[in-house]
């Protein structure tokens, strides 16, 4: 376990006396008897002993903060997605409704369509409402996806809390530029019985030169005092606060994802909202903005919560609720947004890029559609090449 305010003291800056060869990488990188524990909550990569014989492949190199192994500029050329500095990262958001086997169906079929030339190099998918009647779903989603993106990726690290998962997903050169993933849990205020659903998954890593930290939530449903709540009581335990003090010069970037259960508020509109919306009038963005307005997200953020956020321009129907085995939103509910991607990026804020913010539509067996959002992410400091060279990698 781990707090977010020791975050740069665990990762300093590096310098050039920083710096310094070594013969295995499993001397910054020790086995960790805790990958997994007795609940199998929580793995990594670097728990696989297949993993571990191509670090030792590797042979020795020059390492950076939190033992990466510092690339050379032809490995940066061959491995980044943007230029020299940059890679492509995916944040995949959806509330299963419980809905286990076709649910898994269905993200198998979206995630093995990907042209592997087309998928981001870092992908990172959030559950809510795993089905409680089977326990062991996450390992049914790890083995299916894993297949499909296998000719591209590998699982980089997952983590089960109750009725939700989040699973990143890597390219295979990258895994090799990771530092050990570490992980929390922090519950919601109110505990659904028997089986708790509410609450925030984090892991964070380092990834070359910068600080990748994801957050996977499930927020409370009903009033909204009670989403707010839980946004402070999760802010509060991962302090992200200090991580905002810090002093910039740490390329760090947070991700926020998952059922946030934010509203729209005009219920007086409904039946209005609901009859468009079914006719695809709400398609076109003006439309959006209209509920935009009224959601309560976008209003909280006007107020302070999630101070620093970003979210990218919305550009598609609410996503929530919707009959199940349909495209058609319940008439008794107000159409609403309730699946989001926030980001948090320092220190420039252009090192954290959405490309594409979007809604799968044509996926109708949840009462929610899945969100993702397309990043391009920065990795690499603007001195990087030159601590290369300094440092004899280049």
């Amino acid at each position: 376990m781990f707090k977010y305010k020791r975050l740069m003291e665990d990762f300093p800056e590096p310098t050039k006396n920083q710096t310094t060869p070594t013969t295995s990488r499993k001397h910054h990188h020790p086995h960790n008897p805790h990958c997994e524990d007795h609940l199998g909550e929580f793995h990594s990569q670097f728990c696989e002993q297949d993993f571990q014989r191509q670090l030792d492949a590797v042979g020795p190199r020059v390492t950076g903060p939190g033992g990466v192994i510092l690339p050379t500029n032809d490995e940066i050329n061959k491995l980044l997605d943007y230029g020299s500095d940059s890679i492509s990262a995916m944040c995949f958001t959806w509330n299963i409704a419980g809905k286990a086997s076709r649910s898994l169906s269905r993200l198998n079929h979206l995630f093995a369509k990907m042209p592997p030339l087309e998928r981001p190099s870092l992908i990172a998918l959030a559950l809510q409402e795993l089905p409680a009647s089977t326990l062991r779903f996450h390992s049914s989603v790890l083995s299916s996806l894993g297949k499909s993106l296998s000719s591209t990726h590998r699982v980089f690290c997952w983590v089960r809390k109750w009725s939700q998962m989040l699973v990143l997903f890597i390219k295979h050169p990258l895994s090799l530029f990771t530092s050990q993933p570490e992980y929390r849990f922090v519950s919601g205020i109110n505990l659904a019985s028997p089986f708790r659903t509410k609450g925030a998954i984090s892991i964070r890593f380092r990834l070359f030169q910068c600080q990748c930290i994801f957050v996977a939530c499930h927020l409370a449903h009903g009033k909204l005092e009670r989403r707010i709540l839980d946004y402070r009581r999760i802010a509060a335990q991962f302090d992200f606060n200090s991580l905002q003090k810090q002093s910039g010069k740490n390329l760090v970037h947070l991700f926020w994802f998952g059922d946030l259960n934010f509203r729209v508020l005009r219920k007086e509109e409904l039946s209005d909202v609901a009859e468009n919306m079914q006719k695809r009038l709400f398609r076109r963005q003006a439309d959006f903005q209209r509920i935009l307005a009224h959601d309560e997200l976008s209003l909280e953020r006007a107020n302070g919560l999630f101070k620093g956020f970003r979210e990218a321009i919305i550009k598609f129907p609410p996503t929530h609720k919707f009959r199940i085995d349909s495209n058609f939103y319940m008439p008794s509910r107000m159409p609403s947004y309730t699946d989001r991607v926030l980001f948090w990026t320092n220190p420039e804020p252009d090192g954290l890029t959405a490309i594409r913010y979007d809604c799968v539509w044509e996926v109708h067996c949840s009462d929610h559609k899945p969100v993702y959002c397309i990043f391009k992410m920065k990795v690499m400091k603007n001195s990087f090449k030159e601590t290369i060279k300094i440092n004899g990698s280049a």
